[in-house]
């Protein structure tokens, strides 16, 4: 609980864009400041739902990047390097790419979660809402 301690940060998400983390991001240098830490930067990473749905071999290949900034992290001691900023890219999507996207969602979302939901063994969707079945169901 002094200024020599210094927490630096990972944060990975299932969402590929930059700019979603970033509230995550000044949330953990607040946090720093009110534990009386040094802020020592944050790595921020999207994309990586897929993640543990991929074969081993895929997820290795996933998560090697992670090894290389840890790399840069031990020979700076913090995330402050051009590295970090480049690592969290893609920062926006497009207005192209977000609206075709949102039609993705709207049209193949349900598709999609069932078989990942299969894939994992279950008999329901991954977003299905069981509080609005026994609300239903009363």
């Amino acid at each position: 609980k002094d200024r020599d301690t210094q927490l630096s940060f990972i944060v990975q998400s299932g969402f590929a864009e930059g700019c979603q983390l970033r509230c995550c991001e000044e949330y953990l240098v607040q946090l720093s400041e009110y534990l009386n830490c040094s802020y020592g930067g944050c790595l921020l990473k999207g994309n990586n739902f897929s993640i543990r749905f991929e074969s081993p071999e895929k997820a290795e290949k996933m998560t090697k990047p992670y090894e290389a900034m840890g790399a840069e992290f031990a020979e700076n001691e913090n995330f402050f390097f051009e590295k970090t900023k480049k690592f969290t890219v893609p920062e926006q999507f497009s207005l192209l790419m977000r609206t075709l996207l949102g039609v993705f969602f709207k049209t193949s979302r349900k598709k999609y979660f069932e078989k990942i939901s299969a894939g994992l063994g279950r008999d329901t969707p991954l977003d299905f809402k069981l509080y609005l079945e026994k609300k239903e169901a009363e």
